[in-house]
């Protein structure tokens, strides 16, 4: 009975001499093939990456450029506008035309808002906004900046003198 099960696990003679030469010449040429190929995929792989890599890179910086060219197109108009208020401005004088100037289409629809304060202290505002009662526009940081500069400026936004508080709600 032993000689029985030892036959069962032992392979036959004919397994047992395993592969031949031209088996192993097989494995040897298949193992060369795959180990090529895996080399070559690699290669492409970083070759391509590199090259994608460039492309984007170079593709972000033109559009950044272009981006920032166009927003400095959109701030040169708003400046020359702003410029253009201010002559007209300085030709009709600061009391009731300036808001007739400032309420014109362009400015109107470009703007939030539009304020020019005067040297006597007089203040138009379009779209007109209930102002405090002795309100002197003469104090305000943007009046200060444009006297200094002795031409119109562009402010940062900040919130109108006639608009309420923020609660924090």
């Amino acid at each position: 009975m032993t000689k029985r099960v030892l036959s069962q696990v032992i392979p036959p003679a004919s397994l047992r001499r395993g592969i031949g030469l031209s088996g192993r010449a097989t494995l040897i040429v298949l193992s060369i093939v795959c180990a090529s190929f895996v080399i070559c995929s690699s290669y492409i792989y970083a070759a391509q990456s590199a090259t994608l890599r460039a492309s984007l890179d170079t593709n972000m910086s033109n559009l950044s450029v272009a981006s920032a060219k166009s927003v400095g197109n959109w701030l040169s108009g708003k400046v020359q506008l702003i410029q253009i208020l201010a002559q007209q401005i300085a030709l009709t004088g600061v009391g009731p035309q300036a808001g007739e100037t400032l309420g014109l289409g362009v400015p109107r629809e470009t703007f939030i808002s539009t304020y020019v304060g005067g040297p006597d202290g007089s203040y138009r505002e379009v779209p007109a906004t209930p102002t405090p009662e002795g309100y002197d526009p003469r104090t305000r940081p943007w009046y200060r900046d444009a006297l200094t500069a002795g031409a119109a400026i562009l402010t940062e936004p900040y919130r109108s003198v006639g608009e309420p508080a923020d609660t924090g709600s």
